[in-house]
């Protein structure tokens, strides 16, 4: 009995050093989104604090419910990651020194009319994952253009 729980134990710990092992590339992808999406929050939480102007009282509630879109993506990979034996970054420096988006200081001094770096805030973030979509389908073989 004793001998049959020592390698069932064995078979599993090697099973999973194994899978570790393949998935290796699949922690990188959730971790970079990790990294992205944390500091794509921090953007639009900034956004959402310095919007002023035309269309405030549509788009400023709609900053809040991209937080929580993000903010859910985001819980959502890092337990994916933590599954598979990862380790989510999780300190704003890891968010900083892993991630692709750019922060800038936030201002009162531009209109929603003209603060196209916002705009283009939005796009990047929108790009960005459209992109992590894409590798981790990718990944699984599924994604668009893949035979």
């Amino acid at each position: 009995m004793t001998q049959t729980m020592t390698e069932t134990i064995y078979a599993s710990v090697t099973l999973n050093i194994s899978q570790n092992t393949k998935n290796a590339k699949t922690k990188a992808v959730l971790n970079q989104a990790v990294a992205d999406l944390s500091k794509a929050a921090s953007i639009v939480h900034q956004i959402h604090w310095y919007m002023r102007g035309a269309g405030f009282f549509y788009l400023h509630p709609k900053m809040d419910e991209l937080m929580d879109g993000l903010n859910a993506n985001l819980d959502e990979m890092s337990e994916r990651l933590i599954t598979i034996g990862g380790a989510p970054f999780s300190t704003l420096k890891e968010f900083d020194d892993n991630s692709k988006l750019e922060e800038t200081k936030g201002s009162f001094d531009k209109s929603m009319d003209e603060d196209a770096p916002s705009n283009d805030i939005f796009t990047a973030a929108k790009a960005d994952a459209e992109k992590t979509i894409w590798m981790l389908q990718a990944e699984r073989g599924q994604a668009p253009g893949l035979k």
